[in-house]
């Protein structure tokens, strides 16, 4: 009996023991600070060479500037400056892109899709520039198998009156270009094989060669390229016979 009252008088003092104690409280979450409206800034200076079978060759740099709005929504401006027998700049293009798959697996590959458009702007000098605004829509996708990377763009352009280019000259209606890259890629290297198509209305040509692309710290890549036209539709005075291509990039 004795053992009995002690047992429940220990009973008694451990409830009355735990209801005094104080309660643990939860620690609340530390807020998740919501992305600033632009940010991922990036400038990237691209620099081309295209040479003439008939003229002197057109020195061609492009100045884009591109973030994303909200982390989602991407976006660019570029300024073309052309050179030749006189110096000018091109009409400038303003666009935004959209990231519709990301890191999905497709063809046992690790598979990205993104949709773009723009406009380019009715500016220019020298007769670099174009007319009148011409729209612009297209696509890119990569797919990753390990060490091997297949990189695919497409965008189709709306000229109206006309437009210049450094492979055709002025021309009207419609610009389409079409780029695929195929490489092997060691760490931060990637070397590989670039097949570069462009179209209008009446001309065409197809640039085929290596390309190179590293990234060389964390925020700073570069790449560079040639080429020559595996095949082409143009007029004399602005044959191609190649084209050189390096590009210098750095994210803030």
């Amino acid at each position: 009996m004795k053992n009995t009252f002690a047992s429940l008088l220990l009973g008694a003092l451990a409830t009355v023991a735990s209801a005094q104690a104080p309660e643990a409280k939860a620690t609340p979450a530390a807020p998740v600070a919501a992305p600033a409206v632009v940010n991922s800034i990036s400038v990237e200076e691209t620099l081309n060479f295209w040479g003439k079978t008939n003229a002197d060759t057109i020195v061609e740099l492009d100045s884009t500037v591109k973030g994303k709005i909200y982390d989602m929504l991407g976006w660019h401006v570029t300024v073309p400056v052309y050179s030749q027998d006189y110096t000018g700049y091109g009409a400038i293009d303003v666009g935004v892109d959209y990231a519709l798959v990301k890191s999905a697996k497709f063809l046992g590959a690790s598979t990205n899709f993104s949709v773009e458009g723009g406009a380019w702007l009715p500016t220019g000098s020298a007769g670099f520039g174009t007319d009148n605004v011409n729209p612009h829509v297209g696509f890119n996708y990569d797919l990753t198998w390990g060490s091997v990377v297949y990189s695919q763009t497409f965008d189709y352009r709306w000229v109206g009156n006309n437009a210049y280019s450094p492979l055709f000259g002025v021309y009207n209606n419609y610009g389409l270009n079409a780029e695929s890259f195929v490489a092997y890629k060691w760490n931060t290297l990637a070397v590989g094989v670039d097949f570069n198509q462009w179209y209008t209305e009446g001309s065409n040509v197809a640039f085929l060669g290596p390309k190179a692309l590293w990234s060389v710290a964390n925020n700073v890549d570069v790449s560079a390229g040639f080429g020559v036209p595996v095949w082409q539709e143009v007029n004399a005075a602005n044959e191609n016979s190649w084209a050189v291509t390096a590009s210098l990039g750095i994210k803030f």
